[in-house]
């Protein structure tokens, strides 16, 4: 019946037009065989319905004497140490976990999970309340999960398979979700909570998910119910992910512009020296940033690429010989952004941010280039870079140092001046400079002494200096996490061994 309507063709195309009916049909079936995604829960026993905490872990560090802990309880029932009263789950369900104690403690709740291959997706959510009857109830000590100094607090993190219970190093949290307490010494609702964790997590293979509080100042109740990660598998994907480079070690990456548009890739060694490893004529690569996770080097070319090239188009690009990896153009449903001047990654939610000139402040997705546009702005901005707890993006027009707050999604001018046109920034901590406080590692354009210097956002004074021998450098990029399986603490390496001196 498919074909009743079809004209009949002459004798003798009658074998060659068969072939093509059945050539028709194959490409008919081989479109309809594409295996539609199918769902898989990581995580065993979220409801812990079983009646036990089969599937969890359960670790408590506390004092001689004190009882503290992870306790299976029924929602609505007061705790089973301190007779705290708590709230019913609106969402039923006869067994949760729930935190008390006598006296301070540690407690964390975790599970190993899967990512399997072939994932496309992966989205956690879980109900939770956080009852502290401390004053006030929410004490953060930056310490992380430690019984030494005030510290009253929650935190929910997702971390590497091999991290301990009450690690909160950045070498070992990936993500961390949420940190804090409810204020109110009384019995709070179930806050039902749900995150996109793909690109935490989008590397197959073990992870942690771990539920934890810390307790020194009074009773604390943190209870968790109906925890779930659920995974989106396409089995036979119709588009490939691209192929993955050689990742970014633990040493600094720079791009120097050559030129109008010929990108040259560089680190920077022990000695103090730059090293060239790579460049890709015609490319006008503006920026550099690397994954947190994955550790791959990122690019994006602007808006003075030669004929035959690709204007705002994200790479990956090869940290040992700069072989770029296309992995799209920069855009949405209504816009091509073809001149992206600057990238960086929140180290916090491992998402990429770049300012695209003329449109604004853009989040995009690291696998497919797709764009959202979180902050229209005519301003134009030439580098970017997170703080260290991913609140606040900086960015540097010429002199101008502008500061956009992730909270209430603002942009304002920093009272600092930057010392000379800044394209390429980055920010660094370390315990042994500028006395373990964060500064601003910028690129100062056609400046042969303070063309690579550090800035004090707090003080706006130059603290770090060292000529390279490159005089537009248009990014800078490096990741802490990458210094994981090296003695040398998290800083790229020459930076550390040459021992800027303060600026005088």
């Amino acid at each position: 019946m498919l074909f009743k309507n079809m004209t009949t063709p002459p004798p003798k195309k009658q074998r060659a037009y068969r072939g093509y009916i059945i050539v028709c049909l194959i490409l008919s079936i081989s479109n309809t065989s594409a295996e539609e995604p199918t769902t898989t829960e990581l995580i065993t026993n979220g409801n812990f319905e079983l009646g036990n905490w089969n599937g969890w872990t359960i670790t408590t560090e506390v004092g001689q004497g004190i009882t503290s802990g992870f306790f299976l309880s029924r929602p609505g029932t007061n705790t089973r140490i301190s007779g705290k009263s708590t709230s019913s789950n609106l969402a039923g369900g006869n067994s949760y976990m729930v935190t008390d104690q006598n006296g301070p403690g540690i407690n964390s709740i975790t599970q190993k999970f899967t990512v399997p291959e072939n994932t496309t997706a992966v989205t956690l959510d879980f109900q939770m309340f956080v009852n502290s009857y401390s004053e006030p109830q929410k004490i953060i000590n930056p310490w992380g999960l430690y019984l030494s100094g005030n510290n009253q607090h929650a935190r929910i993190d997702i971390l590497r398979a091999d991290a301990a219970p009450f690690d909160t190093s950045a070498t070992v949290v990936l993500r961390n979700l949420y940190i804090g307490a409810n204020y109110g010494a009384y019995a709070h609702n179930y806050t039902s909570y749900s995150f996109d964790i793909t690109d935490t997590v989008i590397t197959p293979g073990e992870y942690i998910l771990r539920f934890a509080e810390v307790d020194n100042q009074n009773y604390f109740n943190l209870g968790v119910d109906n925890v779930s990660i659920k995974a989106t598998i396409v089995e036979t994907p119709e588009e490939p992910i691209v192929n993955n480079p050689s990742p970014a070690g633990c040493q600094l990456y720079g791009v120097q512009d050559n030129g109008l548009n010929n990108s040259e890739f560089f680190t920077l060694q022990e000695t103090g020296q730059t090293n060239t490893f790579a460049t890709q004529p015609g490319y006008d690569i503006e920026s550099l940033a690397i994954h947190p996770i994955q550790h791959w080097l990122y690019g994006i070319s602007s808006g003075d690429v030669d004929a035959g090239k690709e204007k705002g188009y994200l790479y990956r690009i090869d940290a040992m010989n700069g072989e770029l990896y296309p992995v799209g153009k920069v855009k949405n449903e209504t816009m091509d952004f073809d001149d992206v001047d600057s990238l960086s990654f929140n180290r916090n939610d491992n998402t990429l941010w770049g300012w695209a000139k003329g449109y604004g402040l853009i989040q995009i997705n690291s696998l497919t280039a797709q764009a959202t546009l979180e902050l229209p702005s005519l301003v134009q901005i030439e580098g970017l870079t997170w703080d260290i707890s991913g609140n606040l993006l900086y960015g540097a027009q010429g002199t101008t140092l502008w500061v956009y707050d992730k909270t209430n999604h603002s942009i304002d001018k920093h009272d600092c001046v930057l010392p000379g046109q800044v394209e390429g920034l980055e920010m660094i901590q370390h315990p042994d400079l500028n006395g373990g406080s964060p500064f601003l590692l910028i690129g100062i354009h056609n400046n042969p002494r303070h063309n690579l210097v550090g800035i004090d956002l707090n003080t706006c004074d130059m603290v770090i200096e060292t000529p390279v021998s490159y005089n537009d450098v248009e990014g800078l990029a490096f990741e802490p996490k990458t210094c994981i399986n090296t003695e040398l603490p998290p800083l790229p390496k020459p930076v550390y061994s040459i021992q800027f001196q303060p600026y005088k």
